[in-house]
């Protein structure tokens, strides 16, 4: 994946929700462009970060199965984590 990715107003949630998903799923990273002026703009930037935080925590606690990383993957299929508690996925 490596690609650069910039928060901006007219960013939203899905988007970075997306990028997580593949980024997981392939085992990769990306770099997050960030200006304030940009991040501040954003309508949506708590729930971006939110959900950012969502998938590098279960990515670190490596909390995501091998065969689930394989299908992350698949552009027919659109993924949702939730975090229940700072513990659960």
């Amino acid at each position: 994946m490596g690609g650069n990715f910039r928060i901006q107003a007219d960013s939203k949630v899905e988007e970075y929700e997306h990028i997580q998903v593949v980024s997981v799923g392939i085992g990769s990273t990306y770099s997050l462009i960030l200006n304030q002026k940009d991040v501040e703009s954003c309508p949506e930037k708590d729930a971006i970060f939110k959900v950012i935080r969502i998938w590098e925590n279960a990515r670190s606690a490596n909390a995501i199965p091998k065969a689930v990383k394989k299908e992350l993957v698949n552009p027919k299929r659109t993924w949702r984590l939730k975090e229940i508690d700072r513990e659960t996925l």
